[in-house]
């Protein structure tokens, strides 16, 4: 007799390789019936998922970082913005800094695009370095950057982080040995 596939169990699992490793994939098992639907065994198939599950991963980095600095961009900083105003309370605040490099076209026009750009990847290490794990940067595009606090107690705090913003970019920045000084405007 003939057997037919009567059940089909389907479900996304994960399985720890024989290196220790973490295996995504996808389960499919069917139940094999012969004609007097007595049962005649199953059929398992396991696809692994895991370099689809790393390229959506990537995917969905790159949609929401900026390709140069790695920091959050423009979309994911107002995703973010949003998040913490619709969390904020009359007594937990939240603080924005928007930070804008002064004159920055003369680098990119007097040393080359390759040049700013060193500098501005300097520049968001320096702002990772400065403002603290509880905060949030984010390249908004070209040569401007926010800091978001998202626990502000006073204007004061906002105040204290903008100011170690500043001294971060008081030292010059150094690209193919040569000092390149900047200066940034923060709003508050």
């Amino acid at each position: 007799m003939a057997s037919e596939v009567t059940q089909v169990y389907r479900a996304d699992v994960q399985c720890l390789r024989g290196d220790g490793s973490l295996l995504h994939a996808h389960l499919s098992v069917s139940s094999l019936r012969d004609g007097n639907d007595q049962p005649q065994g199953f059929i398992a198939q396991v696809i692994d998922q895991s370099a689809l599950r790393s390229a959506l991963a990537k995917l969905a980095h790159q949609a929401e970082h900026d390709e140069l600095t790695d920091l959050p961009n423009r979309t994911s900083a107002l995703g973010l913005i949003s998040e913490y105003l619709s969390a904020a309370t009359p007594t937990i605040h939240v603080g924005l800094l928007f930070c804008d490099v002064d004159d920055f076209k003369n680098i990119n026009d007097n040393f080359g695009h390759e040049v700013g750009d060193q500098v501005l990847t300097a520049l968001a290490n320096r702002l990772r370095a400065v403002v603290g794990a509880e905060n949030h940067i984010a390249r908004l595009g070209g040569d401007e950057f926010i800091v978001l606090l998202p626990r502000v107690g006073a204007v004061r705090d906002a105040e204290l982080v903008a100011e170690a913003v500043l001294r971060a970019v008081d030292e010059p920045f150094i690209v193919n040995g040569r000092s390149h000084g900047i200066g940034v405007s923060i709003g508050i």
